[in-house]
């Protein structure tokens, strides 16, 4: 996320929704709920289920089960 999403502009430390640090993704209520990815807003946009601004063109399938994976095995700081 930090590549594709977290540069200035877009979701960089000073936006409504930042993802450039770990500590940064728990901001958001909602966003990130550990151990259920279909419940996280976050991977509800990564998977289409909920609309983004932009296509998420950088974001490879391997990148979208990372961030599946990740969320279901609790979002831990890895």
């Amino acid at each position: 996320l930090q590549l594709g999403c977290a540069f200035n502009g877009c979701h960089a430390e000073t936006s409504r929704i930042p993802l450039d640090s770990y500590v940064n993704l728990f901001r958001t209520p909602g966003l990130i709920v550990p151990g259920l990815p279909q419940n996280s807003m976050l991977w509800q946009v990564v998977a289409g289920q909920l609309p983004h601004t932009y296509p998420l063109s950088s974001l490879t399938p391997n990148h979208r089960t990372g961030i599946s994976v990740w969320i279901r095995e609790g979002a831990l700081n890895n």
